[in-house]
């Protein structure tokens, strides 16, 4: 579970997209190059010219490839913002004469992995940073008190990359969070579902989906005020917490209304789950203004017809006929198994 919100993984990153990291780069790779050529016809060096050039034409090829690679995968797109940047960067502080304010173009990718980037990807591109600036740098025509300027430049670009990358995960959790519960909201909820159908069906693994509903939950609303109807969901909430792993996911996708996605667990597993969660709703009840219940819809992946929106259809459905047989009851459907319609706990 993350440390700011019941949220496993990295699944509460921004949803992020990567044809808006590609557009990026064609122009900073585009801007860069122009950059490079520029300098060489400003300032004549022997020793720069040839080299800023060929970086100069390797950046515009690259912007080439990239502004026509609207089908490029993820991981090449990374690879050209996080570790290509950085290298061609350091060629340019190599063959700048004078260096002039080339370091400070490591800000670049900086803000780049620290907008769309994960924690490991700014771990792996901080080590990338600090080997390739060593080896721009004594390689460099120019360097002046290498050492003092080599910290500077490290000390600037770790601190832009943190802020930055504290910055997109505080506007991430924001984005993708319940403000009451801190569970995932509806839509990045959505987004990891998808995610973890996807992993279940590579994986050939169980996935289990359980969708929930406080039963009369209007009552306590009406009867003893929205106050206490907020309490009951940050309530539930934590016993929802409690009662998963932190493999799965927990989201509100309602008013009164939470999903539970189980990895490699099948419809029993489920179920254990449900009744659980049951006794701890029913536990808590005791000090609340009135007894809660909660209704489960549970909806196991098929092999053939294992979407996320079919999945979601099938708990809610589920979750519809334990409602309608008098709730606090919990309905199963799913891997070819018989409806099943039994009390909670």
């Amino acid at each position: 579970m993350g440390a700011s919100g019941y949220t496993r993984r990295d699944d509460t990153r921004p949803l992020i997209d990567y044809q808006d990291l590609r557009r990026s780069l064609v122009l900073g790779f585009a801007v860069t190059a122009i950059t490079a050529v520029f300098a060489t016809l400003v300032v004549s060096s022997d020793h720069g010219n040839i080299g800023l050039l060929s970086v100069a034409g390797f950046e515009l090829c690259l912007a080439a490839v990239l502004a026509v690679g609207r089908s490029l995968p993820v991981w090449t797109i990374k690879l050209a913002a996080f570790g290509v940047a950085i290298a061609v960067i350091a060629a340019v502080v190599a063959f700048a004469d004078p260096i002039g304010p080339a370091p400070l173009y490591f800000i670049w990718p900086a803000l780049t992995c620290g907008r769309y980037g994960s924690r490991r990807d700014a771990r792996l591109m901080m080590v990338w940073f600090c080997l390739t600036f060593a080896a721009g740098l004594a390689f460099a025509h120019d360097a002046q008190v290498p050492v003092i300027m080599y910290a500077s430049v490290v000390s600037i670009v770790g601190l832009v990359l943190a802020i930055q990358h504290r910055d997109t995960q505080e506007l991430a959790e924001a984005a993708s969070t319940d403000s009451l519960t801190r569970l995932l909201n509806r839509r990045a909820f959505n987004a990891a579902f998808a995610r973890e159908v996807e992993r279940s069906r590579s994986a050939d693994l169980p996935l289990s989906l359980i969708v929930l509903d406080l039963d009369h939950f209007k009552q306590l609303n009406d009867g003893f005020g929205h106050a206490a109807g907020d309490d009951a969901l940050r309530a539930f909430a934590d016993i929802l917490h409690e009662q998963s792993s932190s493999r799965d996911l927990v989201a509100r996708i309602g008013g009164e209304e939470f999903a539970v996605v189980l990895f490699d667990t099948d419809l029993d597993g489920a179920h254990d789950v449900v009744n659980r969660i049951a006794w701890g709703l029913r536990g808590w009840s005791r000090d609340a203004p009135m007894r809660l219940t909660t209704s489960a819809g549970i909806a196991m992946r098929e092999p053939d017809t294992g979407s996320p929106s079919e999945m979601l259809v099938s708990a809610d459905r589920a979750l519809y006929a334990a409602k309608e047989a008098g709730r606090n009851r919990v309905v199963r459907v799913g891997d070819g198994a018989a409806r099943e319609l039994a009390r909670v706990a």
